[in-house]
């Protein structure tokens, strides 16, 4: 035991260096497939899906995810095969509280009307259209008052009305999809999950760690001895965390085994371009 810590403790630099880590960003629901932005920010925002991508290696929540790939952002969410994995920039109508209810219907709190029916023209409104008319309102009433004096609805009228602010935004949300896109199309291995860091690596080491994964997922009892195993393998990027949402899903080795014996024919990925 002594001397697996000392090599920890040796090769831990170079892990550093071969391995990037970034903590998740909080209220990031990674992994739900069913998770929409809101319409103001798909239509300020735009959309974008890349081609499908065979190369790299993705785990979401533990779970190996097969390729092909495909990188899509609309409005301020980023997906991979529809799942949401990240949402760079926030937005102001999802800083609303929610509502409440005592009924357990989600269903149901979602189609409950902001705001009472006025009279029978507002009535006969859709509800993008009546967002779409409170936003106009407020945005004729130029608020001066800081963003954090600001009512959800003046918050996104100040956002709309900014071109300049808008496109930095859109240049961010491409920026980080290409982020994304480039981890897989260079073959990377990437690990997102809610409940540890986002790590990504070389496809040398996603390679190595497909090479040792199958068996150390089926002879393995606890996360700890998943852990323990694959740092005498000299695995040694993947945390507790990461060990225990992958043991989670251990009885999926099979899909990982599949991929091992597609490597050993498969083209490598193409190299990235230095600078």
């Amino acid at each position: 035991m002594l001397g697996l810590y000392r090599k920890l403790l040796l090769v831990a630099p170079l892990v550093a260096l071969a391995c990037a880590v970034q903590a998740q960003r909080p209220g990031v629901e990674v992994g739900k497939t069913d998770a929409r932005p809101p319409l103001s920010a798909v239509n300020a925002l735009g959309e974008y899906k890349s081609p499908l991508i065979f190369q790299g290696f993705l785990f979401v929540n533990g779970k190996y995810i097969k390729p092909p790939y495909q990188v899509a952002y609309r409005g301020n969410a980023i997906y991979i095969n529809s799942m949401l994995i990240d949402k760079p920039l926030s937005w102001p109508e999802e800083t609303a509280p929610a509502v409440a209810s005592d009924s357990t219907d989600e269903a149901s709190v979602e189609a409950t009307p902001a705001e009472p029916v006025k009279d029978n023209d507002d009535f006969l409104l859709t509800d993008g259209e009546r967002q779409a008319a409170t936003v106009a309102a407020v945005a004729e009433e130029q608020p001066v008052k800081p963003m954090s004096e600001m009512t959800d609805a003046e918050k996104l009228a100040a956002v709309m009305k900014n071109e300049a602010l808008l496109k930095k935004m859109r240049d961010a949300m491409k920026a980080s999809a290409k982020l994304y896109e480039d981890y897989l199309t260079y073959g990377d291995f990437v690990f997102l999950g809610k409940t540890h860091f986002c790590v990504t690596g070389s496809y040398q080491s996603g390679k190595a760690l497909f090479e040792v994964l199958p068996k150390i997922l089926r002879t393995t009892n606890t996360p700890m001895e998943l852990m323990t195993a694959l740092s005498r393998a000299d695995i040694l990027f993947l945390d507790i965390r990461i060990c225990e949402a992958l043991f989670a899903h251990r009885l999926a080795f099979s899909d990982i085994e599949a991929r091992r014996m597609q490597l050993k024919i498969a083209p490598p990925p193409p190299v990235r371009k230095k600078g």
